[in-house]
């Protein structure tokens, strides 16, 4: 078996390929996947007409995304198997002849490669190679920079996960050796929020520094008094980091701004609770700065991004023995400041993520123009989804 699904994931490495490339030129941003969906779902009717005798095959539509269930087996339990599709507002710099031909969007984080594999298991896993249970295949919107609600957190509100028993997600790593599967036990990847700060004062002419206060002053006081604070604050155990990521105040080199305006990226892997009290004694240590200028006023607000990924151990464990029992290099992973939306799914229902090491010649990191993971790699993602779909039962419960 071990033979034979290489080999069937590599045969579908053209179409995985080519498909890739055909995404990769129409990258749309959030909750605006219109054109990509409607690839998947071409994609997934053309498979679906060529499908295997009693397989059964029924494709929905969510506002989080395309979900597509395969049952071979009424009796057997599903496993769902989750790709996102959304591009990011980057400008591309790659030169490829397949660049994008949206106007500053690319798929600058591989979610093409993601939804191009996951087309590629669903055509074997429809066809020539018979999973050995149910499956939900799901190629979710908006799993980027989310406002209120990430295409995840809306998929599971939705129900994707009814029905369902164990969840899996894959996510190519341009950063990581080429060809290695990287996960880890527990705490993976970070609550991802941020903190936008608007300050208003009366500013004014800059030779008359004490005829009112200057927003730029405050801006950078509020920026000294955060170094260090979850230090502070939470002590020395705790992985934190709290990083300025926009400073804007002024216009000219003359006058003294009367706004500035401040968002700070706020990662950590902080249970609900304290989640919470650090987010507030953020709040309350930027207010007492403000209140030091009395002609200034502030306001604070705690924009939450995704929760922190956690892992199951005993999944993580057994899905890198099927992995490693196929000839595939598994290598235990970092925390990472990260943050991604498969952490909803692993709320609902226990399962694993793992990275695709796809470090390639000349790509950038992940959300820069220059990124290009290497796509020599990209079939081993179908052999990813091939080892879970066709796991046996007593493998898997090994």
């Amino acid at each position: 078996m071990t033979a034979k699904l290489s080999a069937l994931a590599r045969e579908t490495e053209s179409y995985v390929l080519k498909l890739r490339e055909e995404l990769h030129r129409i990258p749309e941003l959030r909750f605006e996947e219109e054109q990509t969906l409607a690839v998947v779902r071409r994609e997934v009717e053309a498979r679906a007409a060529m499908r295997s005798r009693g397989t059964k095959i029924d494709l929905r539509e969510y506002r989080g995304g395309l979900v597509v269930d395969v049952t071979v087996d009424a009796a057997a339990e599903r496993w769902l198997l989750r790709a996102d599709v959304d591009g990011l507002p980057v400008p591309e710099q790659t030169d490829l002849p397949y660049a994008s031909i949206n106007a500053g969007r690319m798929h600058a984080c591989g979610h093409d490669a993601h939804t191009a594999m996951l087309l590629g298991a669903f055509s074997l896993l429809v066809g020539s190679v018979t999973p050995t249970r149910n499956l939900r295949f799901v190629w979710q919107r908006a799993e980027e920079n989310p406002v209120t609600e990430s295409g995840g957190a809306m998929l599971v509100r939705e129900g994707a996960c009814e029905d369902v028993t164990r969840v899996y997600g894959l996510h190519v790593d341009a950063n990581r050796k080429s060809g290695w599967f990287l996960s880890r036990s527990g705490a993976h990847m970070a609550n991802s929020d941020r903190l936008q700060v608007r300050i208003k004062c009366e500013g004014g002419h800059v030779a008359r520094p004490h005829h009112g206060s200057n927003a730029a002053d405050i801006a950078v006081d509020v920026c000294a008094a955060l170094r260090g604070f979850g230090l502070r604050i939470l002590g020395p155990q705790e992985t934190i980091s709290l990083v300025p990521a926009i400073v804007r105040a002024g216009t000219a080199s003359n006058v003294r701004p009367d706004t500035a305006e401040l968002w700070f990226a706020v990662r950590n892997f902080l249970d609900a609770e304290r989640r919470q009290a650090f987010e507030s004694a953020l709040v309350q240590e930027i207010e007492q700065v403000v209140r030091r200028y009395a002609d200034a006023t502030v306001a604070v607000t705690p924009v939450r991004g995704h929760p922190s990924l956690i892992n199951s151990g005993s999944e993580v464990e057994q899905v890198g023995g099927l992995l490693r029992a196929e000839g595939l290099e598994t290598v235990e992973d970092d925390m990472r400041f990260g943050g991604e939306d498969f952490a909803w799914y692993l709320q609902a229902r226990p399962g694993c993520f793992w990275f695709l090491g796809a470090q390639g010649g000349g790509s950038a990191d992940h959300h820069a123009p220059r990124f290009n993971p290497d796509p020599a790699v990209f079939w081993r993602g179908v052999h990813y989804w091939l080892i879970l779909a066709t796991a046996s039962v007593d493998a898997r419960r090994a």
